[in-house]
C-alpha cells in the first residue's frame, strides 16, 4: 500500500498477514504478520508476529530537531489472541506516526464474509432514514440507503437492474415507499406490476441483492473483499457476479475468495488474477 506523505515523507508500506481456518468447525486465527516500511535505502520491519507473540518497535517521541529515523527505536513484545491482528489489538503500535496512516487506509476496507438473510436480519429493516449512503454496511443494514443512492444515479441503476434480471425474473423497479415524514421503506415491482416488500423477499433473492449491492456501492472503499459471495446464489447468477466484480475493480480494489470452479473460471476470463490454494 503506497500512502501520500506522512510527518516523516513519503514512504511505501507492506501489510503480510496469514490465517488458517479451524478444522471441522467455524472460525480462522492468525499465524504470521509482519509489517514493514521502505524508503530509498532500507526495509524496515515494524512488526513481527509467530502465533499469538507479537514483537513490534515504537518511534521515541521527538525532542528538539532529532530525526526519528536516526533515534532508537524502542523494541516491544505483545501478545495477540489468535482472531484479531495486530493492527486491531495493539492500539499502542497503531498510534504510531510510522502506522497509523497504514492502519486507517486498511481500516477503511470492507470485508463482506457472510449475510444475515434470516427474519429479523439488520438488512431486513423496513423503513430508515432518507439519506444516500455510498457503500453497503458489512452487515447489510444501510442496504435501503444504497439502493435508494444506486436508483438516483443512472449508470450504477442500469449496471444492477441487469445483474438482478439473472436472479429475479422479470425484475422492473426498486419502489421506495414513504414511511412517516421522514423514512423511506423498499419493495421489489416486476414487469407484470407484483410487488414484494423487503421483508417477503426469500432469502436467497435477498442475498444475491445484498452482494450486488456491495458491489454496485457508488462509492465504495479502496478495497471490497467477499468472502464465498457465491453461496446461496442460482449457478445462473455465477455470471452476472463476476461481471459486476470486473465493473466495480474500475472504482475499487476487488478481491473474491471462494470454492466455486464456476466464478474463478469466469473472474479469470474477464482479466482477473485467480490463485488456486491446496
Amino acid at each position: 500500500v503506497t500512502l501520500a506523505p506522512d510527518p516523516d515523507g513519503h514512504h511505501e508500506f507492506m501489510s503480510e498477514l496469514v490465517v488458517e481456518r479451524f478444522h471441522g468447525e467455524p472460525g480462522w486465527e492468525v499465524v504470521f504478520e509482519r509489517i514493514a516500511r521502505f524508503d530509498d535505502f532500507d526495509d524496515i520491519e515494524l512488526l513481527g508476529r509467530r502465533g499469538g507473540r507479537c514483537e513490534f518497535t515504537l518511534s521515541p517521541p521527538k525532542r528538539g530537531f532529532a530525526s526519528s529515523f536516526n533515534a532508537p527505536k524502542k523494541k516491544e513484545t505483545a501478545r495477540v489472541a489468535g482472531d484479531m491482528t495486530a493492527l486491531g489489538a495493539l492500539p499502542k503500535f497503531r498510534a504510531d506516526t510510522r502506522v497509523s496512516a497504514h492502519a486507517d487506509a486498511i481500516a477503511d476496507w470492507a470485508l463482506y464474509e457472510s449475510f444475515d438473510v434470516t427474519h429479523g436480519a439488520p438488512a431486513r429493516k423496513p423503513s430508515v432514514e432518507r439519506w444516500f449512503h455510498g457503500r453497503l454496511a458489512e452487515d447489510g443494514s444501510n442496504l435501503i440507503n444504497v439502493l435508494y443512492n444506486i436508483h438516483d444515479w443512472y449508470a450504477a441503476r442500469d449496471t444492477f437492474a441487469r445483474a438482478l434480471r439473472s436472479v429475479i425474473p422479470g425484475f422492473d423497479r426498486w419502489i421506495f415507499p414513504p414511511v412517516g415524514e421522514m423514512e423511506v421503506g423498499l419493495a421489489l415491482r416486476t414487469r407484470d406490476a407484483v410487488t414484494t416488500s423487503l421483508a417477503d423477499l426469500p432469502d436467497p433473492m435477498l442475498h444475491a441483492v445484498l452482494v450486488f449491492a456491495a458491489l454496485a456501492s457508488p462509492e465504495p472503499p479502496q478495497v471490497t473483499w467477499l468472502d464465498s459471495p457465491e453461496k446461496n446464489l442460482a449457478p445462473w447468477a455465477i455470471p452476472a457476479l463476476a461481471e459486476l466484480a470486473r465493473e466495480a475493480a474500475g472504482k475499487t480494489q476487488v478481491v473474491v475468495s471462494g470454492a466455486s470452479p464456476t466464478l474463478g473460471r469466469r473472474l479469470r476470463e474477464l482479466g482477473a488474477t485467480v490463485t488456486t490454494l491446496p
